[in-house]
């Protein structure tokens, strides 16, 4: 009993590093473990894992200059050890207007937390790609008030891995004692899962979470990847840094542009390319005020104005993700 709920905590501690985060990413500024965060309380509702279980969700909370109005939904598991309560009853957001309006967001908004049980957590070093995805998990685990992190994986009680920022062979997390305390967060988009046993053979990690479940190319749904339906796969989602955040929010009469798409787009990258040109065609053809391309050439080790800028006066920040599938046709 003791270690599925354990088991329990650790996804929901991940759910939170993933779902809500966050401290300076350029400059490791992010907030001591045991800090005092703000944040939203949120509605209940269910969240299902593929487990089919209810479980208990921390909001994302945030400190500094970062403000959040959604986030996971908090649940009280039903379970025969009753329910958990939330050390912070956290701020009611069903009228969020005056919310809105107060001038520092991270003040006026506190964090409803039901993760109770504290964690040790090692994470391996970044010695590869991933960038953005490794700092922005980074801040999660920093920012979030039940876990310490710690400077080995023998005295932790968790240990999470990102294959994409620490390639196996430069790692330092390769000890197969750990394995099965090891938390693996693949962002890599191909249906191959990350697996460093011999052929024939599988790892036992305590969990692993995938980003991409659907396979499509150039815009064209292809179908779902070949473990959607795997119990022990887990789906997680993305957030932002804090200082990619202001503390004040600019209502829809203050913004000064219509549209903002900053998709580079290429011969090697259709989908972005075509929504990008049909971005350009709609502002021209309807006289919108629009920002369209790439805006500067920062890196993603960089907090950028001039990019953020444009995306704190924008009323509509276009990608390409909802729009790819149907310019395809």
């Amino acid at each position: 009993m003791a270690y599925q709920n354990m088991f329990l905590a650790l996804a929901l501690l991940v759910s939170l590093a993933l779902c809500g985060v966050v401290g300076g990413i350029h400059d490791g500024s992010a907030g001591r473990p045991g800090a005092a965060l703000d944040g939203p309380r949120v509605a209940p509702g269910p969240v299902v894992s593929p487990h089919g279980l209810q479980q208990a969700v921390d909001s994302p909370s945030r400190r500094g200059r970062g403000r959040r109005l959604l986030g996971a939904a908090s649940v009280a598991p039903k379970s025969g050890g009753g329910v958990l309560a939330s050390p912070g009853a956290g701020t009611d957001i069903s009228s969020p207007i005056p919310l809105l309006k107060c001038h520092n967001q991270t003040s006026c908004i506190k964090p409803y937390l039901q993760l109770q049980q504290r964690f040790k957590v090692y994470y391996c070093k970044h010695v590869g790609h991933g960038v953005r995805f490794y700092y922005l998990t980074r801040e999660g685990l920093l920012q979030h008030p039940l876990l310490d992190m710690v400077d080995s994986p023998e005295e932790a009680d968790v240990v999470v891995y990102l294959p994409e920022s620490a390639p196996w062979k430069k790692t330092e997390c390769t000890n197969p004692a750990h394995f099965h305390k090891t938390i693996v967060l693949d962002e890599s988009d191909g249906p191959q899962m990350f697996d460093p046993a011999p052929a024939g053979q599988s790892t036992k990690w305590l969990l692993y979470f995938k980003r991409s479940f659907v396979r499509r190319g150039n815009g064209q749904f292809q179908g779902y990847m070949p473990y959607l339906k795997r119990n022990d796969v887990l789906p997680m989602s993305y957030t932002i840094a804090d200082a990619y955040v202001r503390p004040e929010f600019n209502f829809h009469r203050d913004r000064q542009l219509d549209i903002v798409s900053t998709l580079r787009g290429s011969s090697r990258d259709p989908c972005r390319q075509r929504v990008r040109e049909w971005t350009k065609s709609y502002c021209e053809t309807r006289s919108k005020k629009c920002v369209v391309g790439q805006v500067n050439s920062a890196s993603r080790r960089t907090v950028d104005s001039t990019y953020l800028n444009n995306m704190y006066v924008v009323s509509v920040c276009l990608s390409y993700i909802a729009l790819s599938l149907r310019l395809a046709h």
